[in-house]
């Protein structure tokens, strides 16, 4: 079965595939193709050229001259009874995710009676990427060390140093409820409730206060009686300057005493006429 596989660019420069001819570089490359997942490939020309070659005018000899060519510069290997050929570097060629085990047994005894093979050009290029993708892999990365404290340790920092600012802004606007009181039990709300642990605590502190205030009650019995006369005292001072600027446009509308007297000539005159 025919199976997608990679080819990398370094390939088309390295040592062994510029000495071979384009056709011997295409099968080989098509070899890669219908070996199976460990390299391994029958040998047999007629197949090779079935699979490689279907519609093209090539003999079957001129696969075998080929395949010896690859055989010759020790790209493939063939088994000890020369029943199969198998890729060499094979892991260095292509990197196979879930690979299928062979359906062939290859006799490894085959390449005793050969010298070992110094990979060069591509393959030693690719064993270099290869180390270091399997050092980033291996190697294990320093942990970062974080430097935020604990949350409960945060929480302790936060209530401790509250600022005065704040905390007067809080009185102001909450002026029926003990601010320190408020504080202290949301404090140790924060330091229970560690599973529902909250990341601002000024809003949290502003949620709290509100609520703190409605349950409350909008004034309490000892605030209310000031606080009542507070508001009498603003509504009389608005009754004050309402009355004044009402005062005053009446003056500036009212007629002078000379127009007055203007006025009530015109209508005596006028009397007079009604008389006649």
């Amino acid at each position: 079965m025919a199976r997608k596989r990679m080819i990398d660019p370094k390939f088309w420069t390295d040592d062994k595939i510029m000495d071979l001819d384009p056709l011997t570089r295409l099968l080989f490359i098509g070899i890669w193709n219908f070996a199976d997942d460990s390299g391994i490939h029958l040998n047999n020309s007629k197949v090779l050229k079935a699979e490689i070659f279907p519609c093209d005018d090539i003999q079957i000899s001129e696969v075998q001259q080929m395949k010896d060519q690859l055989v010759a510069l020790r790209m493939i290997e063939l088994s000890k009874d020369d029943y199969l050929f198998r890729i060499r570097n094979w892991e260095v060629y292509q990197k196979i995710n879930r690979p299928q085990p062979s359906k062939y047994s290859f006799n490894d005894s085959s390449m005793n009676d050969q010298e070992p093979i110094m990979p060069k050009g591509i393959e030693r290029n690719i064993i270099k990427d290869n180390i270091k993708e399997v050092n980033k892999d291996t190697v294990k990365k320093p942990k970062k060390t974080s430097t935020l404290k604990p949350y409960k340790e945060r929480v302790e920092d936060y209530f401790n140093n509250i600022p005065s600012d704040f905390k007067k802004l809080m009185e102001e606007a909450y002026p029926n409820i003990n601010i320190d009181e408020q504080l202290t039990k949301a404090k140790t709300w924060l330091l229970v409730n560690t599973h529902k642990a909250k990341k601002d605590f000024k809003r949290f502190i502003n949620s709290w206060m509100s609520r703190a205030m409605d349950n409350a009650g909008r004034y309490n019995s000892a605030s209310s009686e000031q606080h009542m006369l507070k508001l009498q005292e603003k509504k009389r001072h608005r009754d004050f300057l309402r009355q004044q600027q009402i005062n005053k446009k009446l003056e500036e509308e009212a007629a002078s005493d000379e127009e007055i007297a203007d006025i009530a000539a015109d209508i005596r005159k006028n009397l007079k006429k009604i008389g006649k």
